[in-house]
This record gives C-alpha cells, sequence and structure tokens, in this order.
C-alpha cells in the first residue's frame, strides 16, 4: 500500500497471524539515488527482525519467523538489482510492483504498463535474482489481462525465462474499478498453470472473504490490503478491529515515529466501522492535533466500549438499549461498574425508569465489581486462593491439566440397579440430549478428556438447539451469516457427534491422565480408555494410534461471528469455545426429583439441598446411561454408538407439546426406561 504500509502498521500486523508484510511501493530509481531518499523511503527497526511475541488480543500461538518483502516499482533491470542489492540485509525478498493502475505510474513505464511487457519483467527478475543473494526472494505482482490467455503466457515467460519465487495476481484488469469484483476464476486458472506458488487478491475484507477466496482460487496464499486497513485483526478473526489492536498501534507509532496525518488516518480507517462511531465521534477523531490528543480519543472509545460491554453481556440488557443508555451513564459520571456498584436502583430511576431494570444493573455492576477487586488482590499477592481455583479454573493456563480435570469432573453413583429403577427424574430435552453426548463419548473418543468431552458435547446440543430454534422462528438467522459462521469454520478440523459435524479447536501440549470408564479400574496412560470390557483388550492396537491425538476444544461459530471481543482461551487460538464449564453447570442444575405429593407439612427445602439433590440425580442418569453403553461397547463399533444414540435418545426423551409450545418443556423421565436400551444378554 502506497504511504501506509509503514514500520508501526507492520509491526501490528505482526501479531494478528499476518504471516508476510510488505513494504509501501518504492520507486527503485529514487531509492538508489541517495542515503537521504532510502531513509526516507525504508525504515526498520530490530523489533522487526525478531520473532513476534504473543501479543494482547493476538491468536495465541508460539511465536513464528516473520517474512518481510521490499516492494519496488521500475522499469529498468539495472535500477532493479541495485535497489534489491541496498536492502536485501534488512527485508527477506524484494517484490516488484506489475499491477498498480494508477495513471501517474502508468506513463512512467511501471506498474500496469509493465503487464505487455513480460521480457522485460524476466530480465528484471533475473538481475534481481543474480544481486539479491541466497535464501532471499523475488516476486512479481500483478493484475490480469482482458485474455486470460494473454496473462497465461504472460506468466509462463516471467516463470521459465526468469526464475521468479512467486506471484501475486490481483482479479482485477488494469481499467477496471474497485467496484468490478474481483475474478477469482481467473486466479485459479493461473495458479493451475503456474509450477511456482500463487497469492490471491482483491476484495478481502472479513474473516469470511480469506476462506471464500482461497477456496475459489486454490491459491497457496490470500493477500489483502485495504481490508487490513480497515482491520488489521483481519487474519486473526476478528470482524471488527478491536479497541486493543487501536492501542497498540499507537504504542508502535510512538516508538517508531512517522507523520502525524499518517498516524490519524490508520486510527480513523480502523475505528471506521466501530459500535457508537458516528459522525460526532469521527469529528472529534479528526479535531486531535497530536499523538498526546489521539492517545486520550482512544481510551475514551476504549471507555465506552468497556461500558457497552457491561450493559449488554453483564447486566444482560438489549444491544440497542444499552447503546442508548450509555451517553446518559457517561454524563451522570457513572461510566464503570465501580461506579454504579456505589448507588442504589431507585438513584436509576431517571435513567431506567423499570425498577427491574434499574435493580438488574446495579446488580450485575457489584457483582463485576466485586470480581474484580478479588482479582486485584490476588494479583497483588501473587497467589489465587486454591480453593477458588480448584472449584472454577478459568483456563488451562489457571490449573494444571489434572485441576482442570478434577474441576469439571461429573458425579459419580454407588445406588444400586435396583435403587436406578425407581428413580424418576424431571428435565427437559436438551440437558437429556447433553448427558447422552457425554456418555457416547466416553465411548467413541475414549482418548479425550472430559473437559473436551464435555466441550463437544455442549457444541453439539447448542448447534442442533439453535437450529431447531431457526426451524420453529424462535430464533433468526440470515443466509449471510449462516454462510459468514461456515467460513469462519473452514479449515478447521471436524469431529462427528451423534452424526453432527463439529469444528473443533487442538489443545496441544494438553497432558492428561483419567482413569478409564466403562468397567475398567486400570488407570490408562495419556487417558485412553479401554471400554466396557476387558475382551476389548484386541483394538488396543488402534487405541494406541489414538493415544497421541491432542485434546479438543469445540468451537463456537454463533459465538465467533458476533463477536470481536470474545473471552480468550489460551491454547485455543483466542478463539470463543463452548467451556466444559458451562456444560457441567448446565448438567447440574437441570435434574429435578419429581415432586411429593402436597400435604402441607414438608418443609421448602434449602438451596443447598436442591443442587444436592440435583447433583445426585445427575450422577444415577449418567450410571443408567454408561450401563447402556457398556453393555453394547463390546458388540458395536464407535460409528456404531455414534449412529445409535439418537434413536436411544429420543425413545426415553421427556414427552412434551410440539412446536414453539413444547420449547423448553419439562416432563418425566424415568431411568428404567433408560436401563431398557441395555443389550439382551
Amino acid at each position: 500500500m502506497v504511504r501506509y504500509s509503514k514500520l508501526p502498521f507492520r509491526l501490528l500486523l505482526r501479531h494478528y497471524n499476518v504471516d508476510v508484510t510488505y513494504t509501501p511501493m518504492i520507486l527503485a530509481h529514487e531509492f538508489i539515488r541517495s542515503a537521504v531518499a532510502r531513509d526516507s523511503d525504508f525504515t526498520t527497526s530490530p523489533l522487526e527482525q525478531q520473532s513476534p511475541a504473543t501479543a494482547p488480543n493476538g491468536n495465541g500461538a508460539e511465536p513464528k519467523s516473520h517474512v518481510l518483502i521490499a516492494q519496488f516499482a521500475s522499469a529498468d533491470p539495472e535500477e532493479f538489482a541495485r535497489a534489491a542489492e541496498l536492502i536485501a540485509p534488512w527485508v527477506d525478498g524484494v517484490n516488484l510492483n506489475c499491477g498498480c493502475p494508477q495513471s501517474w505510474a502508468i506513463k512512467e513505464g511501471i506498474g500496469c504498463s509493465l503487464m505487455e511487457n513480460p521480457d522485460l519483467v524476466a530480465s528484471m527478475v533475473r538481475a534481481a535474482k543474480s544481486q539479491i543473494g541466497p535464501g532471499k526472494s523475488v516476486s512479481v505482482k500483478i493484475r490480469i489481462h482482458r485474455d486470460l490467455a494473454q496473462t497465461l503466457e504472460w506468466v509462463r515467460v516471467v516463470e521459465d525465462a526468469a526464475g521468479v519465487d512467486y506471484v501475486t495476481v490481483h482479479g482485477r484488469t488494469r481499467s477496471q474499478r474497485s467496484s468490478t469484483p474481483p475474478d477469482y476464476a481467473a486466479i485459479r486458472a493461473v495458479k493451475e498453470a503456474c509450477k511456482v506458488p500463487v497469492v490471491a487478491n482483491g476484495e478481502i475484507y472479513t474473516p469470511a472473504d480469506v476462506v471464500s477466496v482461497a477456496r475459489q482460487t486454490g491459491a497457496d496464499g490470500v493477500m489483502a490490503a485495504r481490508g487490513l486497513l480497515e482491520n488489521p485483526a483481519l487474519f486473526a478473526g476478528y470482524a471488527i478491529t478491536p479497541v486493543a489492536c487501536v492501542q497498540s498501534f499507537l504504542g508502535y507509532a510512538v516508538r517508531c515515529p512517522i507523520p502525524f496525518p499518517l498516524v490519524l488516518h490508520h486510527v480513523g480507517e480502523m475505528t471506521g466501522k466501530m459500535e457508537r462511531m458516528g459522525k460526532r465521534e469521527r469529528k472529534q477523531l479528526m479535531a486531535c492535533e497530536d499523538l498526546i490528543d489521539l492517545v486520550d480519543w482512544v481510551e475514551k472509545k476504549s471507555e465506552v466500549q468497556a461500558l457497552l460491554r457491561f450493559l449488554s453481556q453483564d447486566a444482560k440488557l438489549p444491544l440497542a438499549t444499552a447503546m442508548a443508555k450509555v451517553k446518559d451513564l457517561q454524563q451522570a459520571d457513572l461510566d464503570s461498574p465501580e461506579k454504579l456498584s456505589k448507588i442504589k436502583a431507585k438513584d436509576l430511576a431517571a435513567l431506567f425508569p423499570e425498577e427491574k431494570t434499574a435493580k438488574q444493573v446495579v446488580a450485575a455492576a457489584r457483582r463485576v465489581a466485586k470480581k474484580r477487586a478479588a482479582g486485584d488482590e490476588n494479583d497483588g499477592s501473587g497467589v489465587s486462593p486454591q480453593k477458588k481455583r480448584k472449584l472454577a479454573p478459568s483456563s488451562e493456563s489457571d490449573a494444571k491439566p489434572g485441576a482442570l480435570e478434577d474441576a469439571v469432573a461429573l458425579p459419580e453413583c454407588t445406588a444400586s440397579e435396583t435403587e436406578l429403577l425407581e428413580t424418576v427424574l424431571v428435565t427437559n430435552r436438551a440437558p437429556l440430549v447433553l448427558a447422552f453426548a457425554v456418555t457416547l463419548l466416553s465411548y467413541s473418543m475414549p482418548e479425550q478428556p472430559v473437559s473436551s468431552r464435555l466441550s463437544l458435547a455442549q457444541g453439539y446440543v447448542s448447534t442442533t438447539s439453535r437450529a431447531r430454534a431457526v426451524a420453529l422462528g424462535i430464533q433468526e438467522v440470515s443466509r449471510e451469516e449462516a454462510a459468514q459462521e461456515a467460513g469462519l469454520g473452514e479449515g478447521q478440523p471436524v469431529v462427528k457427534v451423534m452424526g453432527k459435524e463439529i469444528r473443533v479447536l487442538r489443545r496441544w501440549g494438553y497432558e492428561w491422565k483419567e482413569e478409564a470408564r466403562g468397567g475398567s479400574s486400570e488407570q490408562v496412560e495419556q487417558g485412553v480408555g479401554d471400554g466396557a470390557d476387558a475382551s476389548q483388550t484386541e483394538n488396543m492396537e488402534e487405541q494406541t494410534e489414538t493415544e497421541s491425538s491432542p485434546a479438543l476444544w469445540a468451537l463456537d461459530l454463533e459465538a465467533l461471528r458476533k463477536s470481536n471481543s470474545a473471552a480468550p482461551v489460551p491454547g485455543a487460538s483466542n478463539m470463543p469455545i463452548y467451556t466444559p464449564q458451562s456444560a457441567r453447570a448446565y448438567l447440574l442444575k437441570s435434574f429435578e426429583s419429581v415432586a411429593p405429593a402436597a400435604d402441607g407439612a414438608e418443609k421448602k427445602a434449602s438451596f443447598k439441598a436442591r443442587a444436592a439433590e440435583k447433583e445426585a440425580n445427575l450422577g444415577r442418569l449418567l450410571k443408567a446411561l454408561d450401563l447402556v453403553y457398556a453393555s453394547w461397547a463390546t458388540t458395536m463399533s464407535p460409528e456404531q454408538l455414534d449412529q445409535r444414540t439418537w434413536s436411544w435418545y429420543v425413545k426415553v426423551r421427556p414427552a412434551v407439546e410440539n412446536g414453539v409450545a413444547g420449547w423448553g418443556g419439562k416432563n418425566e423421565v424415568r431411568l428404567a426406561d433408560v436401563l431398557a436400551l441395555r443389550r439382551e444378554t
């Protein structure tokens, strides 16, 4: 990008899944003229020579090597070769721009005009390769011709006669404006004709575009320009630039100064699609006169977004209501949970006329403020309370794998079969199918820890429940939203749970051990269960192959589409997942006992007693289900168990009304009916 891909912006992109960055287009004849010209056109820093560390709001991946390419405009082999030689110590390769469609470039015989002279380009590539040294690439960026055959011949000459290392193709002709859709089929044709890697470019503005363009072109990589200018976090899966990204950019702009108007332009591009970015906010932004003003403006924007997140996510207000109240709360100097926590609900009557809503906001504020205060205390001491860590580990980095598995362990049951046969539960359908899925996974994917089984099972339940809600008209999902979610999931591994494909994230390096389920009392290395029966030892050879399989998380594609600020999950690329804690909590609260006949004498049980009763009921249900799967595990493969599970669930699910009227409805589930699913012996 002319002017915009300066050092601070390149440093920022390294933290958001961008593997290769380019300098702005540099005129080769100016670059070789003097040291002053070179310093004006290109600056670097030791930071750019290092592997980027994982940054806040980055993808959580291990630091990796990064490639910097210098892009030149030239029509002279000697000039291009000399420029490549001068810049070679600081970059990983050079690129010849043959795609700039601007009239001034064409008049000077550079940019798109080179698309009419492949022999000249070939000689320029050869000259640069002779000067740049080993281990450095020489590439070209092109546009297509109206006659695709001419483009294919052009690429053949540059590839065969000059040995170009790779080709980047923009899918428009020199005369086509940005309103014309790129010709991705033409890029695919170039890819199929080339022996060297091909990078696709054109109209990449969203995470879904990245996947779509890669799929349509079959290219080895994708390049974005304006899309990254608007959203530098695009390749990390963010739909809109997160505020933390803008803050990081300003930090780099302070350390590696560039002209302030350029910094202001970058911030204007990055914040253009943020929430509450209207004419008034943009006018305030454009009024900033220096970096100090700009930093203050971004900090205020961050505070607004934090308040909006609190109202919509913590206080559970509809987003439209939350957005309407932000300004009023700021004017009342109640712009944080800490401030709201110190007032009473009646003090909010002017802002929230409904007493229930006011109480809801104040209660959420006190909850958040208390949690933050507790977090500050823990940070100050350097140690979190052991009990709290054991009961609710928030991530794999907060607790060792064993502690996490202990924290999400499901209740066990010592009840006899007779007691199980007499047990009747009251529940709705979703938690019952969740219990089926969790138990199934202990047999179909025994190599997975319980945290992964809970996540995968919840992924199945949430996905199918949402599809059902859409079918009933309870929830609306547009075709665009569905397509975007499908695109976001492309490239992620897939596993099947009860016949449904679930997109997953691999938890590399997560080591755990668990006592095998299904009747075995022996502990197996890496948590690989031996099924229900010692006779399954003949399958151990197959199981050994899966012992090295990583633990998995189920990816929440809906949350990924909706939010650009989802809570990070260490080891999961900071992408939203279905957490095992939420699945476990849902199971624990969902299975009630049949209410006794009302005689007026019995006291209402305490909350603690009811919770204990529900936990015991869950234990009984899981034991009954385990007995069912254990009875079939010796005669059915994991795939067959997966296929059979839905029909088993249908036989015992609670009877409710059809359609919307039955949504969330509860009824009885008899464990005698569940146990009747066992294989007859």
